[in-house]
């Protein structure tokens, strides 16, 4: 039997086929959602450049490609929405005073969710600039996203999320109890996205031109969260964080906390600069 969110998606179909337009599916990604269109692989050793006009992707070969920042809808396309709009950040910290050059965070895979459920779910570090809403971040996926995946897995990958694409790299699986390592460093003017597994590099995003963040987060995000079961048990811990406003240069300070949702009871608490815990069940 459908549900009824499933029957009007397959109407809305019906109706874009009938009358001749395009119908494109919304996907998770860590940030929003996002039409798939608009959602990009980068190839090892490929560089990002960033543009107020677009983003083009420099590959390994020397060839190019350009992709215009425009609208993510147009007049003849009909949005399909696989994401439920009342989730999203869930719960986060952040800290904002520019300039940052430097971000580091552990975490460890958590264990699954008791039930098998079509449910996404990020923890990831992340840097972001507000005035145009550009963030980088080593990310933690559980489930599906517009990178791929598949339900009841945990899965690793490094993203660029700006206002209307995103790119991310290749998606490695990791297993509860595996300890992730999120690095966001600037380098002779690249920002190198790195996530690590156990001590070992696996995926890199590497990026050029792009404006100076001014905010940085440990964030809990989750989408199509219909019960609390839906995430897994106990809490996620980031620990050993490391935050540099120059090279070489740490800071200290007092994370601001953000609970957008608290409805299964999700907080987060830190300690000092180097340890946040995000509570969820």
């Amino acid at each position: 039997f459908y549900t009824m969110v499933e029957m009007v998606n397959v109407i809305v179909i019906i109706a874009a086929i009938i009358i001749g337009v395009t119908s494109e599916r919304e996907q998770p990604i860590p940030h929003h959602s996002r039409l798939s269109s608009n959602n990009y692989y980068v190839p090892p050793g490929t560089l990002l450049s960033y543009d107020p006009m677009g983003i083009t992707m420099m590959y390994q070969d020397g060839t190019q490609e350009f992709h215009p920042n425009e609208a993510e809808q147009t007049t003849n396309n009909i949005v399909v929405s696989a994401v439920k709009e009342d989730n999203g950040w869930i719960s986060s910290a952040w800290y904002s005073t520019p300039p940052f050059v430097y971000f580091s965070a552990n975490w460890s895979v958590p264990q699954n969710p008791s039930v098998i459920v079509e449910d996404t779910i990020f923890l990831f570090n992340s840097m972001v600039d507000t005035v145009v809403d550009n963030i980088i971040q080593p990310v933690l996926q559980y489930g599906v996203s517009a990178a791929g995946g598949d339900y009841n897995q945990w899965y690793v990958a490094s993203w660029y999320v700006g206002q209307n694409s995103s790119y991310y790299t290749n998606l490695t699986s990791v297993s509860p109890g595996d300890v992730i390592g999120g690095i966001i460093r600037l380098e002779s003017d690249i920002w190198y996205i790195e996530t690590y597994v156990n001590g070992d590099l696996v995926q890199t995003l590497a990026m050029k031109n792009l404006p100076t963040p001014n905010s940085i987060q440990v964030v809990l995000e989750a989408y199509s969260i219909a019960s609390c079961s839906d995430y897994p048990p106990g809490y996620a811990k980031y620990y050993d964080m490391i935050v540099q406003d120059t090279p070489g240069h740490s800071i200290d300070f007092d994370w601001t906390i953000w609970n957008n949702v608290v409805d299964c009871g999700t907080t987060t608490q830190c300690t000092g600069t180097s340890v946040c815990e995000i509570s969820y069940t």
